[in-house]
């Protein structure tokens, strides 16, 4: 059995009927982009820059994606779920001959940066075990520097495909490699020049080159396949997406910018960007905005881009910290501030920062200390043909978890048996949430009947609707909802302003 240690992969599972839906919980913040190595399309969970360079960094490639990572880790960042996106999907392979002949290992994950040499022993194996044999597979940091830095162990597996320790059994639990093809028999000890005892190492071909750089469809990636932005459907739920451009000084395209806005109002988060390249001055800015005709109540970006480099993880993780330290509503901040060395240029006055909001865009400007200061706290929804109340980051965020937390934690009636006792115990479930939330100072009014409604459930040809409204700015003035539960997914549309008499109790 292999001492790997754990893969940090998610297993979803559903929430159990009529249980409590959280009012508060962790941030979850995603990045996707190409990576040096590590698992593709997988989504993992790290904690820490040093995490992430284990999983997925190499001292032989520079990586965009740990740049990010620091920013964010360095302003608060607590927990960042990583999906690597590449193009090439040639892996690595270590050949270990026998007098029977060549078995073949294979790299689990692709790329050339994926360095991997594995030993083969004898020791403590009976003679009369002629087909069984000890592995071992190390992940070394590059080729300069050979570290180990993951190793696996197998001991006393066999060559014999019909026994039941058979090795390419044995390594379908291997983060590593896997047995290409069958064994044609025992492999050779490893041993090195001169030396009759002690097991040297057998190493990965060299493959030529990294590959061919992403595009914007392999960011997007493949809903049947789960790859991509939908690797992401491994996870339960997710509130800040960063997307990476695929080279530096760029940004997101606009194939991958519109599928992933898409997929964000879809899984009601938000979707980070970097600005474009072409933005040098706020008039810059104020002309695109105008002509550009790509507006969304999921997107954020700022301006003006850092000179060494890029601020999408210090916004997110100055994000985190909000939430974490004030409270997702209950925070009154009009700006946060950026730990960042970055040189911004051009410098922002009051005016710029203005302007500025009125296009949805943040601004990124030094205070009277020096410090660095997210201004604005803008979405791009101002031009969406949606309610105004969308331009507002905090109220968006808001209206985004409340519906995010309906539509997860009553998916479970949409396999109930449609009578009237499974209805009672949703609404039951929903007024209780709502309650909470009101309790807990997410809504505006004096009383719960002034904050929020809610009518349904009602089954819905073969699904689920549910209508809420929700008064996040002023008491009595509802932004209405209708959430349509289906055996495939759930749907969330917005039915515009209600007044108070809309309300249904």
């Amino acid at each position: 059995m292999s001492d790997a240690a754990s893969s940090g992969i998610f297993v979803i599972e559903g929430a159990p009927a009529g249980a409590p839906i959280p009012v508060s919980r962790e941030t979850v913040t995603a990045f996707v982009g190409p990576t040096p190595r590590g698992p593709a399309d997988i989504p993992i969970a790290v904690r820490s820059v040093a995490e992430y360079q284990r999983r997925f960094g190499c001292p032989d490639a520079p990586s965009r994606m740990e740049g990010y990572l620091q920013q964010f880790f360095a302003n608060g960042g607590t927990m960042a779920v990583v999906v690597r996106v590449c193009r090439s999907q040639q892996r690595a392979r270590i050949h270990l001959p026998g007098s029977k002949g060549t078995i073949s290992l294979e790299a689990v994950c692709p790329g050339a940066f994926e360095f991997l040499r594995a030993s083969v022993d004898y020791d403590n194996i009976d003679p009369e075990q002629s087909n069984h044999f000890n592995l071992v597979v190390q992940r070394l940091a590059s080729t300069t520097r050979p570290v180990v830095v993951e190793q696996e162990i197998y001991q006393a597996v066999s060559a014999e495909p019909d026994a039941a320790d058979y090795v390419g059994d044995a390594l379908l639990e291997s983060s590593l490699v896997r047995l290409l093809g069958t064994c044609t028999g025992r492999p050779a000890r490893t041993l090195g020049a001169g030396v009759a005892a002690d097991a040297d190492y057998v190493y990965s071909d060299d493959l030529l080159g990294p590959g061919n750089a992403p595009t914007d469809y392999d960011l997007v990636g493949s809903a049947s396949e789960g790859t991509g932005l939908f690797a992401l459907e491994q996870v339960p739920c997710i509130d800040l997406l960063c997307l990476l451009p695929l080279s530096a000084g760029q940004t997101v395209g606009p194939v991958a910018l519109f599928a992933a806005e898409r997929y964000c109002q879809r899984r009601q988060a938000l979707l980070l960007v970097d600005p474009p390249p072409g933005w040098q001055t706020v008039h810059d800015v104020a002309t695109d905005r105008q002509q550009l005709g790509f507006d969304s109540p999921n997107v954020v970006t700022y301006f003006p881009r850092a000179r060494d480099g890029n601020l999408l993880g210090a916004m997110a993780g100055a994000l985190v910290t909000d939430d974490r330290e004030q409270g997702l509503w209950r925070s009154a901040a009009r700006s946060l501030r950026l730990l960042t060395p970055s040189q911004l240029e051009p410098r922002l006055n009051e005016a710029d920062i203005a302007v500025l909001a009125r296009f949805g865009v943040n601004a990124v400007a030094r205070d009277a200390r020096g410090n660095v200061r997210l201004h604005g706290l803008v979405t791009r929804g101002r031009r969406s043909g949606l309610s105004a109340e969308w331009s507002s980051l905090r109220l968006r965020r808001t209206a985004l978890f409340i519906l995010g937390g309906i539509a997860r934690g009553s998916r479970w009636a949409v396999f109930r048996a449609d009578d009237e006792y499974a209805r009672a115990e949703l609404r039951q479930q929903l007024v209780k949430f709502m309650e909470a939330l009101y309790r807990d100072g997410a809504l505006s009014g004096e009383h719960g009947f002034q904050s929020w409604y809610l009518r349904g459930p009602v089954r819905d040809g073969d699904g689920l609707s549910i209508e809420l409204g929700l008064a996040l700015r002023r008491p009595g003035e509802f932004l209405s909802f209708r959430i349509c539960h289906y055996h495939g997914d759930c749907e969330i549309r917005e039915l515009g302003w209600q007044p108070v008499l809309a309300q249904a109790v």
